[in-house]
């Protein structure tokens, strides 16, 4: 594995509309967005979903991407963090 790779550890979050689950296992149901719309980053696509990166953040977990799927309010939102 490449040394920059094994800075970073990684969670994938898998869109359905109202529904997510996580590369861990984990499955919800997407909260309200935050008061103030949630993070930039997310953007459009991404809106539904910043209550869920917003509580992501406080474990120090950070948006990387945002992979859009094969149709509306589907798509995969992938974090980083720093190991350690």
């Amino acid at each position: 594995m490449s040394p920059q790779l094994s800075k970073w550890e990684y969670l994938e979050v898998f869109v359905d509309k109202t529904e997510w689950r996580d590369s861990t296992g984990k499955k919800g149901t997407l909260p309200p967005p935050a008061v103030g719309g949630g993070p930039a980053a997310l953007g459009t696509r991404g809106a539904p979903a910043s209550g869920l990166a917003e509580r992501l953040a406080k474990d120090r977990w950070e948006l990387s991407s945002i992979i859009p799927g094969a149709g509306a309010g589907v798509y995969r939102l992938v974090f980083k963090r720093a190991r350690g």
